[in-house]
């Protein structure tokens, strides 16, 4: 069983959520929450799992990613622009340089937090713009031939009807904006990256496995923005397939679903937290089908090769990429634990936060939001009821569509993947560390 939440890191959990420009304006409420919340804190040890023995470098028993991709979804010597080159952008870029693609772009508002490997640097090239700005896409996808799209405004805890507008404007409009100059400039595929929630109802998504047939959210049943934004994007992208391009070809385009992606680069499922050293988790059997990035891209990449090689079956279609092993929030980050106290001989810690007093909190907060029609800043933002509904969701995909006509299957288990994850963070690491001293 977990400790309970030690007086010095509650302190350090309401800072970071509460932070100054909140207390201002809300210093009653917040000082309310502050005083509940040391009060109330419970622990329970609710975790179901059993993670194995922790052996030395489990990953390392399969072929890489780079291997694998080499051998089966091989070099094409095309001119490809991935346009958002964020965490599975950068990755996808990778894994097409890594094979020994020659001509590849990436496209973005900003140069990407994830670094080039400097053996590349010659043959990547980075193009800075909005997918807003016509001109900057014409030029971008000038001479291309693929397209991967990942770009996405993630505002999952956003469900306000304020602040609609920002993901329509990015996830909607800007792809309607892409598609558009695809057809001018002759594009031959078109890669999306969509996520599996996209169908997921609150009401219904945990009921029985689900796959690709299931209804697009609407506005009336979408738990927040991300969710229909992303159903609207997927739509334009499918709804492409096959039309006529400026040249008289035609576009051929692909969707894919994944889970909640994770890798050392994540930013925000394990990245953050194995820097910070702890995980702040709430109550309650929310869960999904977690995936490993590496297993994404490979994903990605075999539905370009469908749209080559099978497009009547694979063309304007969408494919759920999982992980095949479901499993709790909390017992992902049991699995998490256990790779990174024997990769670093240190304790990580996972805090139990009470379900019914953020709930309070996040009310209170949204309240807040709504009467001002101000976003709340820092992470407190993510402390919203829409938020935590989807911590507490659990819901199962299968990718059974993708195994029998893509031909994936997940490069890494789970156990594997958390491996390789703590491994790959920890390398990151050093490497930083070296530079500073450097």
């Amino acid at each position: 069983m977990e400790k309970i939440i030690h007086q010095q890191q509650v302190s350090s959990f309401m800072m970071e959520y509460f932070s100054m420009e909140i207390l201002t304006g809300y210093m009653i409420p917040a000082l309310i929450s502050t005083a509940i919340f040391h009060y109330l804190l419970l622990v329970k040890d609710t975790s179901k799992r059993k993670w194995k023995a922790c052996g030395r470098f489990r990953f390392q028993r399969r072929d890489s990613l780079e291997t694998v991709v080499k051998n089966e979804a091989p070099v094409t010597s095309e001119t490809y622009l991935v346009i958002g080159i964020g965490f599975i952008g950068m990755e996808i870029v990778n894994a097409l340089l890594a094979r020994g693609e020659t001509k590849v772009r990436g496209f973005d508002r900003k140069k990407p937090r994830q670094q080039i490997d400097p053996k590349y640097e010659d043959i990547f090239t980075f193009i800075e713009g909005d997918v807003h700005d016509e001109a900057a896409l014409d030029a971008a996808l000038d001479g291309v031939d693929v397209v991967y799209s990942t770009f996405s405004l993630l505002r999952y805890y956003e469900s306000l009807i304020f602040q609609y507008e920002e993901s329509y404007n990015v996830n909607v409009k800007g792809m309607e904006m892409v598609i558009a100059a695809c057809l001018r400039k002759n594009i031959k595929f078109f890669v999306h990256t969509s996520t599996c929630t996209v169908n997921v109802v609150p009401r219904t998504c945990g009921l029985a496995i689900m796959n690709e047939d299931g209804p697009y959210v609407t506005p009336e049943n979408s738990l927040n923005h991300y969710f229909l934004s992303k159903a609207l994007q997927e739509k334009i992208a499918l709804g492409a397939n096959g039309r006529v391009t400026e040249d008289g070809s035609s576009l051929k385009t692909v969707s894919i679903r994944p889970c909640g992606v994770f890798g050392a680069n994540d930013g925000i499922l394990t990245e953050r937290h194995m820097t910070q050293g702890y995980v702040d988790i709430i109550y309650g059997t929310g869960g999904c089908d977690y995936v490993y990035v590496e297993n994404v891209v490979w994903g990605h990449l075999l539905a370009e090769k469908g749209l080559r090689e099978n497009e009547n079956k694979v063309g304007g279609e969408a494919f759920v990429i999982a992980q095949d092993e479901p499993t709790t929030n909390e017992d992902f980050y049991r699995g998490l634990k256990k790779y990174y106290d024997a990769r670093t001989g240190e304790s990580f810690g996972i805090n139990y936060l009470p379900i019914h007093l953020l709930t309070m909190i996040a009310k209170l907060l949204e309240t807040y939001s709504s009467f001002t029609r101000k976003r709340i800043p820092g992470l407190a933002a993510l402390v919203t009821p829409s938020c935590l509904e989807l911590m507490r969701l659990k819901f199962t995909f299968t990718c059974e569509k993708a195994t029998k006509i893509l031909g994936y299957k997940p490069l890494y288990n789970l156990e594997e993947a958390m491996d390789k994850t703590v491994h790959d963070f920890l390398k990151i690491k050093l490497e930083k560390e070296r530079k500073k001293t450097a």
